[in-house]
């Protein structure tokens, strides 16, 4: 069986953060998240997003999630 290449899903919370000069600790505390959570989305390492979750960090980065979660299509369709 052939491997398909279905693209990825890109977390850009990192850049978020940036943008809005949050460290970890800061997003934690305003979303009500722990610090292993936010580590874990930032390095890409999440396997599961759960929506009370994308929608805490919503609330506290006032966002939307298309600007929080990115859908990258696979370059050979």
């Amino acid at each position: 069986m052939e491997n398909k290449d279905y693209g990825a899903v890109r977390v850009n919370l990192e850049q978020l953060m940036q943008e809005r000069g949050l460290n970890k600790t800061k997003l934690s505390y305003m979303s009500e998240l722990t610090r292993v959570q936010i580590a874990k989305l930032c390095k890409g390492e999440a396997q599961r997003f759960d929506a009370g979750t994308l929608a805490r960090l919503c609330y506290a980065l006032d966002c939307s999630l298309s600007d929080l979660i990115e859908y990258i299509p696979p370059e050979n369709k």
